[in-house]
């Protein structure tokens, strides 16, 4: 409690000035302070009727969503009273996370301070928490905020869930033919129980060993994905990979003693630090798309490669300006007068990067990081020595 002599929103509210004390709450005059009677400046106005109660009255019924979304943090302190800071809309959106998409950290501050569900996912459609709001809208202070009050990093929202990657199951020997056993679509997480899994039942119990290029996959932890096995066993010291993967299956292991030491285990980046990288070195550009693009539309990268990649030309991140507006199509991109630079895209956060073998000045999404990297051609449009 704070007592103080008359402010100028009492003194307004005793008045009756009606037009001052519309303007002081709007500005966000403390209306909680008492005076030296212990009365607010709502109980000084409360002998002109409805005429000065009203205006704070309106203020407590202010639509909190839009409140938070613009930031103003002293409605919160002054008018949220008794609600509760997991409100959820009708739309299935909660308001910790409305805050953390517009990135006004007072107010996710003041919210998590009386115990807003941190970890309060969207009720329908992407099923997001506040720190994916945060962190796809590049609010580093409301990011770290929510790390520091132990937000969950490994909760999946389903666009995470949603990132694919091809693999193409070979037979091992003549009667398989040269055309794939199955085509797979499998998650940039996806594990050796995974790609089990994902195999069809005609031939899921036929082969249990996999293999690429005759190099042995090991799968020595639970938790290594195909991805991490492929790059180790054939890749050599390159982190760029080209898709679809092509695994050969076996009834049997093959190729255990043929000598072959695998690379070590790449590390995985900090996302966090990532985030603040980009968000301190970045600059941003924006593109408008109203139906087919009749025209090129250009774009000047600086010199920043976060990631050592060796070639790398230029290093980049994509999104919608609007998140509810979505392409029919990949956009192609290219980089002027660089004939041998190829796209990537990074599997975050592990030190792979992929390109599709026949796509690759298309991105494959948007909300994602991107790196052109320069390629030498050993045979002119048949073989390219990868970085």
């Amino acid at each position: 409690m704070v007592i103080i002599h008359d402010n100028a929103l009492h003194l307004a509210a005793y008045g009756g000035y009606k037009s001052v004390v519309e303007y002081l709450i709007n500005q966000g005059a403390n209306s909680l302070l008492l005076n030296k009677w212990c009365m607010t400046a709502e109980q000084e106005g409360f002998i002109y009727g409805k005429t000065i109660m009203n205006l704070f009255q309106s203020m407590r019924e202010q639509n909190m969503f839009e409140v938070a979304a613009n930031g103003i943090d002293w409605w919160f302190e002054y008018y949220f009273g008794n609600k509760s800071p997991n409100t959820i809309n009708n739309d299935g959106i909660n308001l910790l996370y409305v805050v953390c998409l517009h990135g006004p950290t007072s107010v996710a501050k003041w919210l998590l301070e009386r115990e807003a569900n941190i970890n309060i996912k969207l009720s329908k459609e992407s099923e997001s928490t506040p720190l994916h709001g945060a962190v796809y809208h590049g609010h580093i202070s409301t990011v770290d905020l929510l790390l520091s009050h132990g937000a969950d990093i490994n909760i999946k929202n389903k666009f995470e869930g949603n990132k694919y990657f091809s693999v193409h199951l070979y037979g091992d020997g003549k009667k398989s033919g040269n055309e794939p056993l199955a085509k797979l679509q499998l998650s940039c997480n996806a594990t050796y129980n995974d790609l089990v899994h994902a195999m069809p039942d005609s031939i899921r119990n036929k082969y249990s060993n996999f293999s690429t290029a005759r190099r042995p996959l090991n799968f020595d932890e639970d938790d290594t994905t195909v991805l991490s096995a492929v790059c180790r066993a054939r890749y050599g010291k390159t982190k760029f990979i080209q898709l679809p993967l092509c695994i050969t299956a076996h009834g049997k292991a093959r190729y255990t003693h043929s000598g072959h030491i695998l690379r070590n285990e790449l590390p995985n980046y900090s996302m966090r630090d990532v985030h603040h990288k980009f968000a301190s070195k970045c600059r941003s550009s924006s593109m408008k798309i109203r139906g087919p693009l009749t025209t090129n539309q250009t774009f000047t990268f600086e010199d920043f490669d976060l990631f050592n990649l060796s070639e790398c030309i230029c290093l980049f991140k994509t999104k919608y300006h609007n998140g509810n507006v979505k392409l029919n199509d990949m956009p192609t991109v290219s980089f002027t007068d660089e004939p041998n630079a190829l796209l990537y895209n990074w599997v975050q956060p592990s030190s792979y990067w992929f390109s599709y073998r026949t796509r690759q000045t298309r991105s494959v999404s948007i909300r994602e990081t991107h790196a052109f990297i320069h390629h030498t051609d050993m045979i002119p449009s048949l073989l390219r020595d990868v970085p």
